[in-house]
């Protein structure tokens, strides 16, 4: 993953990979356990309120969205792990499949060594996000 994007060292030790993209436009069908299902439209406007309102929160009172590493162990399970945080977050729209689609990008604050040298070694090819 590296090889892709820019990273530096900080004085604190903890290392920022810059301008990652993080997140695309999407629209999906979630289903629930009631049988019921709903659209999710997660849109140009949808992705410029949420990188709006990240950056309203850090600046306001200094809340930055945390950034896990999951490990699945045996039968589904998952383990979390802090990474470190996002900051820096913009949106801008890119062509992919030759459709314009809105994506999120981030710099990545890794703040454990550990996960920075499984990212050096490859070990995390890409980067899903979860919302919630």
């Amino acid at each position: 993953m590296l090889e892709r994007y820019q990273a530096t060292l900080e004085k604190d030790g903890s290392y920022i990979i810059h301008d990652v993209p993080i997140f695309a436009e999407i629209t999906r069908e979630v289903g629930f356990s009631d049988g019921s299902a709903e659209t999710l439209n997660y849109d140009k406007v949808w992705i410029d309120t949420a990188v709006k309102e990240a950056r309203r929160r850090e600046g306001q009172n200094g809340n930055i969205p945390t950034l896990f590493v999951e490990h699945n162990e045996g039968e589904g399970a998952t383990k979390r792990e802090i990474a470190g945080f996002f900051r820096n977050q913009r949106s801008e729209t890119v062509f992919m499949d030759g459709v314009p689609k809105r994506v999120v990008y981030a710099d990545l604050v890794i703040t454990n060594p550990e996960v920075f040298a499984e990212i050096q070694r490859g070990q995390f090819p890409g980067i899903s996000v979860e919302i919630r």
